[in-house]
């Protein structure tokens, strides 16, 4: 991993998820793989009901490369999870999505984001 960030899923006793990736999988058909992502950011889980995804999203940061890294993973995501939604539906399954998505519900509340063209 290239830096210090995680994620992580708690499950009781006696269950267990069916499949579970580290990564956001291309192919949800195939066997997840020893594969991490490169942050430690992601993991995805298959239940009997549902596919749950659990992120650590980068936060914005203060240089124009961190917020260029945010948008990208938020592009990365919701594709993803537009291939996933349709995956999941073909197979009676939801999907959640979950975790530590470093979001405001409004621009004010961004504590700091000069790099973001909204904010000059």
């Amino acid at each position: 991993l290239k830096r210090a960030a995680g994620s992580a899923v708690l499950w009781r006793d006696g269950s267990a998820p069916r499949r579970l990736w580290r990564y956001l999988p291309d192919d949800l058909d195939a066997p997840p793989s020893d594969a991490c992502d490169e942050d430690g950011r992601v993991l995805l889980t298959e239940w009997p009901s549902l596919l749950l995804l659990h992120t650590y999203s980068p936060n914005v940061g203060q240089t124009p490369e961190s917020y260029r890294r945010r948008t990208n993973w938020d592009a990365r995501v919701a594709e993803w999870a537009e291939h996933a939604a349709s995956w999941a539906s073909a197979r009676g399954l939801a999907v959640v999505y979950m975790g530590d998505l470093n979001c405001a519900p409004q621009h004010e509340d961004v504590t700091w984001c000069r790099c973001n063209p909204k904010n000059r």
